[in-house]
Formats: structure tokens, sequence, C-alpha cells
């Protein structure tokens, strides 16, 4: 195992090259200009001009990139145009908070989508399994600013259970989690259902419950593990919906994340921070990949990667 980790972090190098890359090319191509910006409507010629070569925004592309790279590999994001702050120290202020929301977010897809596939795959075509498929429909279909909207009038309007906006304590989490995760709820429910209807007709899982075993302890001990393999691959993949969305969520729920700092910075033509933002995202979801891998080797020692 330990020569498929080790084969799994060397492909990660180019990879995040990559990353680098595309996120430097992306950005530089964005139309604009940072100088005037900064400066505004006002700034003559010979302002614009002389800022522009302060910045370092006159040089060649391939100039500006290799001195990017140079930065990147001594810890250094840049400074912020719009905050007159270094870069890291608003990634710093904000990231935590946005992993925080993440994974209060994931905890909500592995406990509310699990027990609700295995409740619809034990009682298959039950009035429970319809009601359950059409919540998990509806959660799919709801776009997160309307589902956030939705949850904000319910409980923060009318019932006045949890805060609308900020993050203030541990109940404010509930709402943009909630609302991060609808989707994935839905998705990962379905497939845990469709996989353990699929497994339970296994002749392994036949053999168990003839031995007397109960079928809610045949799914907890033999197939839910199984069918697990499938529901984490695409698990994987809605991390990453949940770092694009945490750019909706966090501007419904005005949440200190990395998502709203992305927004406030691409609205003041913050180059750097846009960069940074970007960066630490992608970042993000490629090493949430790898740890999936890693998983796909503890669920199943047989899968090898080649």
């Amino acid at each position: 195992m330990l020569d498929q980790i080790i084969k799994r972090m060397l492909y990660l190098v180019p990879v995040i090259l990559g990353v680098i890359l595309v996120t430097f090319v992306i950005i530089h191509a964005i139309p604009g200009n940072p100088a005037e910006v900064i400066l505004g409507l006002d700034a003559t010629e010979e302002n614009v001009a002389e800022l522009e070569k302060k910045m370092g925004l006159d040089k060649p592309f391939h100039v500006q990139y290799l001195k990017y790279i140079n930065q990147l590999l001594h810890g250094d994001l840049g400074y912020s145009y719009r905050t007159r702050r270094y870069v890291i120290d608003e990634v710093r202020s904000r990231y935590p908070n946005t992993i925080k929301l993440t994974l209060v977010a994931i905890a909500f897809v592995v406990v509310i989508g699990g027990i609700i596939g295995i409740i619809c795959a034990l009682k298959p075509d039950s009035y429970s399994d319809f009601t359950l498929r059409g919540f998990s429909v509806l959660g799919i279909s709801l776009p997160e600013f309307w589902s956030g909207f939705l949850l904000i009038l319910l409980f923060a309007v009318y019932l006045k259970w949890f805060p609308s906006e900020g993050k203030h304590g541990i109940t404010s989490y509930l709402l943009p989690a909630f609302t991060l995760s609808l989707s994935s709820i839905g998705m990962t429910s379905r497939l845990i259902r469709s996989s353990l209807l699929e497994i339970l007709r296994e002749p392994y899982i036949r053999t168990a419950r003839s031995k007397g075993v109960s079928k809610l302890m045949v799914v907890m001990r033999h197939a839910l593990k199984n069918a697990m393999i499938p529901a984490l691959t695409i698990f994987s993949f809605q991390i990453g919906r949940f770092l694009g969305s945490a750019v909706v969520v966090e501007t419904v729920f005005n949440w200190p994340g990395m998502g709203r700092l992305a927004i406030e910075a691409i609205m003041g033509r913050d180059i750097p921070l846009i960069q940074a933002s970007i960066l630490i995202l992608a970042l993000t979801y490629v090493f949430i990949n790898l740890i999936a891998d890693l998983l796909y080797l503890i669920l199943d020692p047989r899968i090898r990667y080649t």
C-alpha cells in the first residue's frame, strides 16, 4: 500500500503545476487594468503607467509568471491591492471558516445521506422509500441560492431558531452547511440505495441471512462497506462542488470564508487575491481527491493504481 500512496503523491506534482499555470493564465486573461481600478477613473495615464511599473504589470507574461512561481516557492501569495494587507493574512483569516463549513456539510451528507439510503434499501418501493426519494430529488433540483433563502425565511425569520447570517457560534453553521450539503445528500442517498439493493442480491448476503442474521445487521456489517466504494467516488467529486458552491452559499449567508473573499476580490479586480483564492480552493480539491483515492485502498485492498 505504501508504494501506491507514494505513487499517488508523485502524481500530484504535475497536477499542482498545471493548476498554478491555468489559474495564472485565466486571471491575466480577464479584461481590465488593476492599476486603473486602484487609482480610480480620474487617474492620468502617467499615474497608471507608473503604478503598472511598480506592480510589475508592464513586464512580459512569462516574466510575470516566473516571478509568481518564485513567490509561491517562498510562501508569498502577494499583496492585496484592495485591503492593503498581505494575501496570506487574508487567507489565514478566511480559509479555516470555509474548511469548517465544508466539514459540517460533509457530516450532514454522510449521516443524513447514509441513513436515507439505508432506509430506502431496507424498504424498497415502500411509502417511506418514495417519500425519502422525493426529498432526495427535491434536494438535487433546488439551486443553493434558492434553498438558502428558503431556509433563512423558515428557520431564521419565522421560527427564529438559527441566525440568518454571519458566524456567531455553532448554530450559525447549521443553515449554510445544510444548504451546501442538500444536493449531495440527495445524490449520495440515491447512490447508496441503488448500490445496497444490488449488493443485497449477492450470494454471500443470502448466506449471511440464512444463518439468521437480521437484515439490518447484514447491511451494516457486510453490504455497507462495499456500497460505500461507488458512493465515495461520487462524493469526492461532490467536495469540489462544495468548494464551488461555497461562493454562492457564503454570499447568501454573509459567511466570512474563501468563497466570499473571492467575490470581494473579483469585484475589486484584486489580482493577487483572486489568484490566491482560486489556487487554494483548487489545491484543496486536489488533496481531497488524494484522500479519496487512499480511502479506496482502505475500503478495498484489491484496488491498485497503475
